[in-house]
């Protein structure tokens, strides 16, 4: 099954968020299997995999801006309520630089991964991006690759996003 790019009424407002659903459905499509995204908030990457965020469907996930929910699973990131290695692949778009201890969040998603299962993460380049209020860490690229040196993975990726110079892709492997 190839998953589908889901456009969200936001996209038109950022076509660069298109740009990165590309990429991370680039990613998701290769390795297959089942998938979940974290804290996909009002801009889902695709309706054929599962969505969580801490807000409900349909309910403001921004106050100023009005926009709304797409999640299908209301649950907080830090715990996800699935047995360990039940997905193939974790998808995070600007998430983890909004939770305070987001290593331990980290370990516990790759707990979640199959053997051989991909995390696929897009954050802000703290190089480039004026900081947010609401972020607790953004991330160099140096800072990210020592961060995941501390779990059983291997990066695949890691580079600035070519559709928008102040984010970062991660993608990594569990060993």
């Amino acid at each position: 099954m190839k998953f589908k790019l889901h456009r969200s009424p936001t996209d038109e407002r950022y076509p660069f968020k298109i740009k990165r659903k590309d990429w991370i459905l680039g990613w998701a499509n290769k390795q297959g299997g089942l998938g979940i995204e974290i804290g996909c908030g009002h801009s889902r990457v695709s309706d054929d995999i599962l969505s969580t965020d801490i807000k409900r469907k349909g309910e403001i996930t921004n106050d100023v801006e009005g926009f709304i929910s797409e999640a299908d699973i209301y649950t907080d990131a830090t715990d996800i309520s699935f047995p360990e290695e039940t997905f193939d692949f974790i998808i995070s778009s600007h998430l983890i630089e909004h939770i305070k201890n987001f290593s331990l969040m980290v370990k516990h998603w790759i707990k979640k991964l199959k053997k051989d299962g991909i995390l696929i993460i897009v954050t802000p380049d703290a190089r480039y991006w004026e900081h947010s209020p609401d972020h607790f860490t953004e991330f160099t690229p140096e800072q990210l690759k020592n961060l995941f040196l501390n779990f059983n993975v291997d990066i695949l990726e890691l580079d600035t996003a070519d559709w928008h110079k102040t984010e970062l892709n991660l993608v990594v492997r569990k060993k």
